[in-house]
């Protein structure tokens, strides 16, 4: 019963975006299951009206990074498309679990959660 109420508060925070960035921001996740091998891949996608850098990094629940996606240049109103296919930095495939999508623009963060079930 512990680990599912871990996973109901990890989902509940994932709602939450910095002031200004709901506005400027798009950020996106094609669905927020993830069951391999019926799903091969997740795609994400992030756009800012404003430009910048960006960054984003996949988490596991303990807060340990599990994947780098993203971390440089985006061009104002470009869209970023990004897909993950459930491995670490690695290569081996991760277990079952929620895994957080971090967001970070210079305008502030947004977080996207995704439930791993193998």
């Amino acid at each position: 019963m512990k680990g599912k109420y871990l996973a109901l508060c990890l989902v509940l925070a994932g709602t939450e975006t910095s002031k200004g960035l709901a506005q400027s921001a798009t950020f996106t996740l094609d669905h927020n299951l993830f069951r391999p091998p019926v799903d091969t891949q997740v795609t994400t996608t992030f756009s800012s009206s404003y430009g910048g850098t960006a960054k984003l990094v996949i988490y596991n629940s303990a807060g340990e990074v599990i994947k780098t996606l993203f971390n440089g240049s985006i061009s104002a109103g470009a869209t970023q498309t990004l897909t993950w296919n459930g491995k670490n930095l690695s290569g081996g495939e991760v277990a079952s679990g929620v895994y957080i999508f971090w967001l970070k623009l210079d305008l502030g963060i947004q977080t996207k959660s995704l439930v791993v079930v193998r």
